[in-house]
């Protein structure tokens, strides 16, 4: 396998793992915006901040997953051409950054969905 196939790989698992968690982000904002009054609606005000704070987080997930996807874009065609090169490089700068705010705020978003859950099940009704 030459470089640039290397390249190409590693971009397509890199934009296939942005996908990934944007649609789970996605998704759990979506579900928990649904049943909010379900869930949490009158059992516990911690189980509502944690779920309102989960939802920032979330959304930053998004927001940077998108960022990421565009800065995937331009990295494959730079707007300078002495920029140009052969191969593909997933580690420049603005993808990482835009990918580990991603992933961060996606984990962030999650653990604080559990604690809310937990907090949701622990009041007695």
């Amino acid at each position: 396998m030459d470089q640039n196939e290397r390249s190409t790989r590693a971009l397509d698992y890199a934009q296939e793992s942005v996908k990934q968690i944007l649609g789970l982000s996605t998704g759990v904002l979506a579900l928990t915006l649904t049943f909010f009054e379900d869930f949490a609606g009158a059992h516990s005000g911690a189980a509502r901040s944690c779920i309102v704070i989960s939802w920032i987080f979330f959304l930053i997930a998004i927001i940077s997953g998108l960022l990421t996807l565009l800065a995937m874009t331009s990295d494959l065609w730079p707007k300078k051409q002495n920029k140009r090169t052969k191969t593909v490089d997933i580690w420049t700068t603005d993808l990482r950054i835009y990918a580990i705010i991603q992933v961060v705020a996606f984990g962030l978003g999650s653990i604080l969905m559990l604690v809310a859950g937990w907090f949701a099940l622990s009041v007695p009704r």
